[in-house]
This record gives structure tokens, sequence and C-alpha cells, in this order.
């Protein structure tokens, strides 16, 4: 379980965890559903996957500011692969935004 390194001590209850188990699962599940949208646009226009990734770029900083900001507070401690997987996704996103048309 991810999740016992994830919280303090005095929230490992069995609610606690269970609570921590899906939130982690949460966004396993959404960097998957990122990679299968990113993964997707292959064959489409420059143009449209280009929106889309900008879109995907807004989220990721969204997201990745989130786990930052637990990491800095020391409550909670996000899992790593996930934060940077995100903040991967975000620098792809900055990359596409500032080539050419």
């Amino acid at each position: 379980m991810i999740a016992k390194d994830t919280f303090l001590e005095e929230l490992l209850t069995n609610e606690g965890l269970r609570i921590a188990e899906l939130m982690q699962e949460a966004l396993g599940t959404f960097l998957i559903a990122m990679g299968i949208l990113l993964f997707s646009l292959r064959n489409v226009d420059k143009k449209s996957a280009r929106k889309v990734i900008i879109g995907l770029g807004f989220a990721s900083t969204v997201i990745f500011i989130g786990g930052i900001l637990h990491l800095l507070k020391n409550d909670v401690h996000p899992p790593i692969p996930g934060i940077i997987a995100t903040g991967v996704i975000l620098l792809l996103s900055v990359v596409v935004v500032a080539q050419e048309h």
C-alpha cells in the first residue's frame, strides 16, 4: 500500500487509508487517461492536436501545482512518480506551445 507512506501516522485509520487509496487510484487513472488521449492524437491534424495538448497542459499545471503544494506543506506526501509524470506532460505541452504553427 503506497498510501501508508503518504499520510501522517495519526491519519492512518482504516477509513483514512481507504480514502487515500481512492485518491491515488484517481490520480493514476487520470494520468493513464491523459496518456491514452495523447497517444490517440498521433493521426490528428497538427492544429487540432495542438489545441488539445494546450488544454492538457493547463490541466497538468493545476495538478502539478497541487502536488507541489502538498509536498511543501509536509502534511500529505503525494506519490512522486505521479508528480513527475504530470510535470513531464506539462513540459511537453510547453514545448508544443513554443513551436511554430
